[in-house]
This record gives C-alpha cells, sequence and structure tokens, in this order.
C-alpha cells in the first residue's frame, strides 16, 4: 500500500518544491529586476503555474475612484480584457467586492453561483472562465494595493497549499505595487520641482567645501556664463565677482559655517560677466555636515534678479528726479506767492500782473508734471479712456505747431501738410503726444535750427505724422529703448536735457491705443525724426472697437456722425 501511495507522494512533493522554487525565483526578479510591467507579467505567470490555472490577472486598486485597474493579464479573451480594463467597486460580482472585504473570494462554478448575476457572466463566457479564485493584495500598512486573479476553464477546487502559495505570492505583488507607487510619487515629486526650478530659471549647485569644488547644474553654468567643462568653478565664481560685493559673500559664508552661526546664506550679488556686463544674482544656501560638529557642504540654488534690481534702481532715480523737478515749481510757488503778499500792499498792479502770470506758468508747470505721473500710471494698469472723435488732423496739427513756436526763438517749426485728412482720435490725447514730440526736438536741438512737422498718407491708406530736427542724434543701441519706462541715457551730456523719462513712453501708449504705431530714425550723428501712423478711420473703428474702454465712446461718436451726415 506505502509503494503504491509513493510516486503520488513524490508528485506533491517535486510540485511543492517546484512552486516554493519559483517563489524564490519571483523574489530574486523583484531585487534585480527594474521593468515593472515586467514584473507584473511575471507574478501573473507564476500565479498561474503554482495555481494551475488557464487564465490569470492583476489588478490595482484605486482608492480615491473606487476602482480596479487592470494592470497585467494572461490568456484572457480581448472582449473581457476590454471589459475589465476599469471596474467599479464595489459591483454586483462577487470577486469585485474584494478589496472593501480584504479577504479572498473562490467560486467554483461561475454557472451555478447564485452571486453573480446573469449579465455578471458574460465576461466570464467569453473567455470560458468555469471557476475563479481572487486574492486580496494586501501592503504591509493594511491598505489593500489591488487583487490578483487565477481562473480556470473547468470546475475546480484548488489545494489548500495551492492557496498558500498564492497568499505568499500576493504579498509579493502588494509590496511591488507599493513599490511601484512610491517610485511614481518620488518621480512626480522630482518632475515638479524640476519644473519648478526651470519655470523659476534658478540655477542649483551643492559645493564640497572642504574640496572647494562645486557641482553645478546646468542652469547655473548658464548664469555664470561658465563652459559645461570648467575645471574649477568655485575658483571661477569667486574670480567673476563684483569687487564691491565679494567681501560681503565672503563674510556670509564664514558667518554661516561658524560653530553656532545661522547655516545659512541669503544675499544678493553682482558677478562681472566674461563676456562683459554684469548681473544681479540672489544666492541662498544651508550649509550641512556628514559628521558631527563639521561644516563639509553648501547646497542651494542661485536665480537672476537682474530684472528686479533695474526696476529698484529705476525707481529710486525716479524718486531723485521727481523729487527734483517738484521741489523747482513749488518752491517758485511758494516765492512767487510771497512776492505777490507783499507787493499787494504796494499797490502796483502792473508788477502783481506779471507775478501772477509766473505763478500761473509755474502752477501749470507742475500740472504737467503730476498728470504724466498719473498717465504712467494709468498705462501700467491697463488701457487708457479714449474719446474718439473725427477730426481734421491738419487742424490739430496746425494749432500745435502755432501755440509752441511761440515758446522758442531760436527755432522755425515748419508744418507741410497733406490735403485734408480725416482721423478718429482723441483730439487731447494725439495733441499730447504732437506737443511732445515738438518739445523734445526743441529740447534736443539747443542751438536752434528748422524743425519740420509733415503729415502724409501712405500708400495703404495710413496717416503718417513726422516730426524732425537738425540737433542731437539718437545712437543705435538706444532706439528700441527710448519708449521704456523711466528710460534716461547713461551719457552724461545729455543729463542736463533728460526730463523723468516718460514723455515718449505714455506717447507710445496713446498712439497703441488708437490703433497705430510710434518709431523713430536717427543716423545717431545729428538730426532725429520720430513719426507715428494712425489708421484710416474705417479701418480704427475696427481695431479700436475690441476695446471695451472705448465701445460706448466710438457707438456716441458714429451716432453723432450720422446726425450731422
Amino acid at each position: 500500500m506505502e509503494k503504491r501511495n509513493a510516486p503520488q507522494h513524490e508528485h506533491r512533493l517535486a510540485t511543492a518544491l517546484s512552486g516554493v522554487k519559483k517563489l524564490q525565483e519571483i523574489s530574486t526578479r523583484l531585487v534585480t529586476e527594474n521593468n515593472i510591467n515586467q514584473l507584473y507579467n511575471d507574478i501573473l505567470d507564476a500565479a498561474v503555474n503554482l495555481m494551475e490555472a488557464d487564465m490569470g490577472s492583476i489588478q490595482l486598486f484605486v482608492p480615491e475612484s473606487d476602482e480596479l485597474v487592470l494592470l497585467a493579464h494572461k490568456g484572457l479573451d480581448g472582449r473581457t480584457v476590454e471589459c475589465w480594463q476599469t471596474v467599479k467597486v464595489p459591483a454586483c460580482t462577487a470577486f469585485e467586492t474584494v478589496p472593501t472585504m480584504k479577504r479572498r473570494v473562490f467560486i467554483a462554478d461561475i454557472e451555478h453561483c447564485e452571486s453573480v448575476t446573469e449579465d455578471d457572466r458574460e465576461p466570464f463566457r467569453w473567455s470560458a472562465i468555469r471557476s475563479i479564485q481572487t486574492t486580496p493584495l494586501v501592503s504591509r500598512d493594511g491598505k489593500v494595493a489591488g487583487v490578483l486573479s487565477t481562473y480556470w476553464n473547468c470546475i475546480h477546487q484548488p489545494t489548500e497549499y495551492n492557496l498558500w502559495l498564492i497568499d505568499i505570492l500576493a504579498r509579493q505583488a502588494a509590496d511591488l505595487i507599493e513599490r511601484s507607487k512610491a517610485e511614481k510619487t518620488l518621480r512626480e515629486s522630482e518632475e515638479r520641482l524640476r519644473s519648478a526650478v526651470l519655470a523659476a530659471e534658478l540655477g542649483t549647485f551643492i559645493w564640497d567645501l572642504e574640496k572647494d569644488e562645486i557641482k553645478p547644474d546646468e542652469q547655473m553654468l548658464n548664469l555664470l556664463e561658465a563652459p559645461a567643462a570648467t575645471a574649477d568653478l568655485a575658483v571661477l565664481f569667486r574670480s567673476i565677482l563684483h569687487p564691491d560685493d565679494a567681501n560681503r559673500y565672503e563674510s556670509a559664508v564664514e558667518k554661516a559655517r561658524a560653530p553656532g552661526g545661522p547655516g545659512l546664506i541669503q544675499e544678493d550679488i553682482r558677478i562681472v560677466l566674461p563676456r562683459g556686463g554684469q548681473r544681479w544674482l540672489a544666492f541662498y544656501a544651508r550649509m550641512y555636515s556628514l559628521t558631527a560638529g563639521t561644516t563639509e557642504y553648501m547646497a542651494g540654488c542661485v536665480m537672476d534678479i537682474t530684472h528686479k534690481k533695474t526696476l529698484e534702481q529705476h525707481k529710486s532715480e525716479f524718486i531723485a528726479i521727481a523729487g527734483h523737478e517738484l521741489k523747482t515749481p513749488v518752491t517758485g510757488i511758494k516765492a512767487y506767492a510771497q512776492l505777490l503778499t507783499d507787493r499787494f500792499y504796494e499797490n502796483s498792479e502792473e508788477t502783481n500782473f506779471l507775478i501772477i502770470k509766473k505763478l500761473g506758468k509755474l502752477t501749470n508747470r507742475l500740472t504737467k508734471l503730476l498728470n504724466k505721473l498719473l498717465d504712467s500710471t494709468k498705462v501700467m494698469d491697463g488701457p487708457l479712456e479714449l474719446n474718439l472723435e473725427k477730426a481734421d488732423l491738419n487742424l490739430l496739427i496746425g494749432e500745435c505747431v502755432d501755440d509752441l513756436q511761440s515758446l522758442t526763438r531760436i527755432h522755425r517749426i515748419i508744418f507741410h501738410s497733406a490735403d485734408r485728412q480725416t482721423v478718429l482720435v482723441d483730439r487731447e490725447r494725439i495733441t499730447q503726444v504732437l506737443t511732445n514730440l515738438i518739445l523734445n526736438a526743441i529740447k534736443y536741438s539747443p542751438d536752434g535750427g528748422d524743425i519740420h512737422v509733415t503729415s502724409e498718407t501712405t500708400n495703404d491708406g495710413q496717416i503718417k505724422v513726422s516730426i524732425k530736427d537738425l540737433g542731437i542724434g539718437i545712437a543705435d543701441g538706444l532706439k528700441g529703448r527710448i519708449f521704456d519706462r523711466f528710460f534716461r541715457t547713461d551719457d552724461s551730456d545729455m543729463q542736463r536735457l533728460l526730463g523723468m523719462g516718460l514723455g515718449l513712453y505714455i506717447c507710445d501708449a496713446i498712439i497703441q491705443q488708437h490703433g497705430g504705431k510710434i518709431g523713430v530714425k536717427s543716423n545717431g550723428q545729428k538730426g532725429t525724426t520720430f513719426y507715428f501712423l494712425l489708421p484710416h478711420p474705417e479701418t480704427a473703428v475696427v481695431t479700436m472697437s475690441k476695446s471695451p474702454d472705448i465701445k460706448h465712446t466710438l457707438r456716441q461718436s458714429d451716432n453723432e456722425h450720422n446726425q450731422t451726415a
């Protein structure tokens, strides 16, 4: 009797050893294999073999949406695969309740199981599935990560040994899924950090202070304008530090490294670029050590803040300029007001009139200055509000030329007018542009001479106005910047002529708001021509009606024009 049972016992032993060997192989693959999808398929192959099944599947449980998502499958019909790509939990089919129940479900015969409805049997029939077992994949923290299922074409009853093996394999699969989730989370975190660094244009680095070696990323090399193959970046960095900032930086490093120090550096420093010019960098770094009591490394980032520093400088210059410009008329107004008070006692009518006239001029000067400041603020906040109406541009230019000619005796302002030119404009704003450009021509022609103002119609139907002087030219490098807010040249010879750098900035905004364009031509030596283009009235209506700030005015102007016609 024992001899007849020996082959059967040996077969079970061999099967058991084979199962254990497969589990060992999977354990080894989990450590060495990096292809996560291949590992899912390997685990599934092992499950089908260990359970002596015909088919199998692994599904990931997504608790946020209460869904099972198919990770891998073997032997299933295409329609079944499509149906099981995403399954809502809990569903009416028994094995889909595994994630919520956290226990294995086994159905020996699908066709005669009361918990499976007729509709739910269809996917099983597509793959000729008659018997199923589904084991939950429970992670080390007790959460269900997914399910591991095996299927048979016939009625089947697995042994306890088979189920023991599948439990061990399920723990390995749960570990694999948790590892996959952790790696995905880490990759997403790294990608978010990388995207944030790129978006902020941050350069990052690690500095070995003992060896004085810097390990930079590509962006830091770009900020320092250093080649990728730079042998000693630490030496290069110190060599390009601005002389005025070098001592402050070195002091900050020593303070951060000192025992009991802050261990932190936050400094705005300048570097002198190898190809000329300078750049402001916000330098942020923390000290850390690998052994107690020593500071061996500095890790941090640098960011280009040149634009910010330039704006701060412009702001400081603006405050200084505005203070100076405001001080002069205010002082004059105060002085003349006092004189006027004194003169009233003497009852000299002619003298009082002259003082009042000068007081009025200073008041106008102060008003214009304040209006410029207000206009520049309006431009920054959004489009200027225009009060549009159809007007004869030649008439506007003529009036402006006559008014400004009385301000100078050494210049002759000559107006070359075209035929009648009707434009759709804000009279006050266009007059403001003309006044600013002609006054600039007068200011930058200190030796006098002719100033030519020309209006003409271009071949494409636009109206072009040019103001040409024979005074100080504009260098090529400045032509693209003179319309910038607060722009002032560094030319010492022109400093005495400069204002606040707002006039051309406001002119540019006004012309653009009219749907036009402003520009400048100069050979850089002598003479400058400023010009602006305005669209034909019909084109202007189409272009400017898109602006919500002037729709109402346009409609009102059109109605008035129609009534006149």
